[in-house]
């Protein structure tokens, strides 16, 4: 396994990010990937970006890295990266105070959409979108989805490292709802297209930041349902 990280896994993505010779690397959510975009960056002389996606990033109790090594390599590229971009205060306030790395507040980039469909022209009621794995619920989406049979539901997302059965099990429990559609790993630019053929946008996860799919589902007309909204209306 150790040999393997190295080569092909952390080589092929280092011999990918240096053929891009790009002036600036951009990489979202903590991962190793923080640390590679800056090997990669300071081999050319170029320049690198770290945006937080979510409060957990800013938070070593809460980090959703499971193995103790890719913590550590986060933690190597987080100190060196060039930039770090925060959505809020808050965030940026956690970096400082658990990284030491200062960091800006800077608005959210999601491309925009075609014309959005008709309401009501729609094909499904209700839409879920995230990677595939416990923090994220797609369990209640689920259970949602089998407690109201007379709306159309619609699942787009993908298997991460570690959570492979996870991503077996939620397709299977899906493909075997008759109102469900399980579309499984799709492109990225086709998401923005699957929002647009949604009536609602359904959150179900534990944990986030400020969300890039509310702001694709915003843009595309679609209206949000959200555990975490509803428990910050809670608290206020």
């Amino acid at each position: 396994p150790i040999l393997r990280f190295i080569h092909p896994r952390w080589t092929s993505v280092m011999a990918q990010l240096r053929r891009a010779d790009a002036d600036v690397y951009y990489t979202s959510c903590a991962s190793t990937g923080v640390a590679q975009i800056v090997r990669a960056a300071r081999a050319i002389g170029a320049g690198s970006v770290f945006r937080i996606a979510s409060d957990s990033d800013c938070d070593p109790s809460r980090l959703l890295i499971r193995l103790w090594r890719d913590r550590k390599i986060y933690e190597h590229g987080l100190a060196r990266v060039d930039r770090i971009l925060a959505q809020s205060e808050y965030q940026s306030n956690l970096m400082r105070q658990n990284y030491k790395r200062d960091s800006r507040v800077a608005g959210m980039l999601v491309e925009p959409a075609d014309a959005p469909a008709s309401f009501s022209g729609r094909h499904w009621d209700a839409l879920w979108v995230s990677n595939i794995r416990q923090v994220k619920r797609p369990d209640t989406f689920l259970q949602v989805a089998g407690e109201l049979p007379d709306l159309s539901f619609h699942m787009v997302g993908g298997p991460l490292p570690g959570a492979e059965s996870m991503y077996d099990e939620v397709g299977a429990a899906a493909r075997a709802l008759p109102n469900l559609e399980f579309a499984g790993l799709v492109p990225y630019r086709s998401v923005s297209r699957a929002k647009a053929q949604a009536r609602v946008f359904v959150n179900t996860s534990d944990v986030e930041g400020f969300p890039n799919s509310f702001l694709q589902a915003w843009i595309n007309g679609v209206p949000v349902v959200s555990i975490l909204l509803a428990a910050v209306v809670g608290v206020v």
